[in-house]
């Protein structure tokens, strides 16, 4: 598999039969390639802060206030990558 055909792919791709290092490699490879950070660098000391709060709702209304503030492509990004990752 490789990042073009991935990206150029329709609907969400059979990964099952994809060796987990070629998959890693992919995302990160496409992480890297974005022209601005998924966590644009304005936000990223917000972001940090959010995450240091020790109050848990403080902390997730502090995340949710930086997230909210992403252009809508990174909100979308990080939410299937999240998503992906509590599975």
């Amino acid at each position: 598999m490789c990042q073009d055909k991935f990206l150029r792919g329709k609907g969400v791709p059979n990964l099952s039969k994809e060796d987990i290092h070629v998959i890693c490699g992919t995302l990160k490879d496409f992480l890297r390639s974005l022209r601005e950070p998924l966590i644009l660098r304005t936000y990223w000391h917000d972001f940090v802060q959010a995450t240091e709060i020790a109050d848990p709702e403080d902390a997730r209304a502090a995340l949710y206030q930086v997230i909210s503030e992403l252009p809508q492509p990174n909100r979308d990004t990080l939410a299937t990558l999240i998503l992906h990752l509590q599975q």
